[in-house]
C-alpha cells in the first residue's frame, strides 16, 4: 500500500513537471498611470498646456493641425488608456460696427474692422468756365480742400447750407450767407476776431484774405 502511494504521488510530480506554464496576459497600465503618459507625450509634441487630466468639459485645442499630429505621435499611450478629449475652439464673435466718436479718452476696446464713409454727396458748383482739375476720384474731401479748377482757379468746398449766390465783400447787404461764410472761416483757423454773424465786418475781410493766402 506504501508502495502504491509512493508511485502514486510520483507519476503526478512527473505529470505537473512536464507541463508548461500557461502565458499570462500582460496587464495594462492603470487609467490614470497611462493618461499622464498621454499628456507628457502630448507635451513633448507641441501640445505644451495639455493637463494631465481632463474633466469632462474637454481640452480647449487652439491649433487642430497640430494636437492631431500629437496625437498621433502618442497612439500608444491613447491605446493604453489615456484620453484626447477635445472641445473645439469658441466661435468668433459677430461683425459690429461703431461710431467713430471724438472725445476724452477714458478707457480702451480693441475691434477689428473696416472705417467706411456712411455715403457721399453731390456738390454742384455755380462757377462758369473751363474745368481744367478735379480731385481724384474716390478721395475723401474736407472743409478748405480743392473740389476742381475752372480756368485753373481753385473751387474749394466749404460747409452749409446755402449755396454761394452772389459775391460777398464788405459793404454788401446783412444776410445768412455771411454767416455761413465766418462760421467756415473760423472752422479753418482764420478769423479769431471774427464775431460769427449776418454782416460783413473789416475783420471778416480780413480772414477772407487770410484764408487765400
Amino acid at each position: 500500500m506504501k508502495k502504491l502511494t509512493a508511485l502514486l504521488l510520483l507519476a503526478l510530480a512527473t505529470a505537473c513537471s512536464g507541463q508548461q506554464a500557461a502565458p499570462q496576459a500582460q496587464q495594462p497600465l492603470p487609467a490614470s498611470d497611462a493618461e499622464v503618459k498621454f499628456a507628457r507625450c502630448m507635451r513633448d509634441n507641441g501640445i505644451g498646456d495639455y493637463p494631465d487630466t481632463i474633466g469632462s468639459e474637454g481640452y480647449p485645442i487652439k491649433d487642430a493641425v497640430a494636437f492631431d499630429k500629437a496625437q498621433q505621435t502618442c497612439a500608444k499611450w491613447k491605446e493604453a488608456g489615456g484620453t484626447a478629449k477635445k472641445v473645439d475652439a469658441a466661435p468668433s464673435p459677430p461683425q459690429a460696427t461703431a461710431e467713430i466718436v471724438r472725445g476724452d479718452l477714458t478707457d480702451t476696446v480693441s475691434l477689428s474692422g473696416k472705417i467706411i464713409f456712411s455715403g457721399e454727396r453731390v456738390v454742384r458748383g455755380q462757377t462758369t468756365g473751363t474745368v481744367t482739375a478735379v480731385a481724384a476720384s474716390g478721395r475723401p474731401l474736407r472743409q478748405g480742400q480743392v473740389l476742381y479748377r475752372v480756368d485753373r482757379k481753385p473751387v474749394v468746398l466749404m460747409y452749409g447750407r446755402l449755396p454761394l449766390y452772389r459775391p460777398l465783400r464788405q459793404g454788401v447787404k446783412d444776410g445768412p450767407d455771411v454767416r455761413q461764410l465766418e462760421t467756415a472761416l473760423r472752422a479753418l483757423g482764420h478769423g479769431e476776431d471774427v464775431t460769427v454773424d449776418d454782416r460783413f465786418s473789416w475783420a471778416t475781410a480780413r480772414a477772407v484774405r487770410a484764408w487765400q493766402k
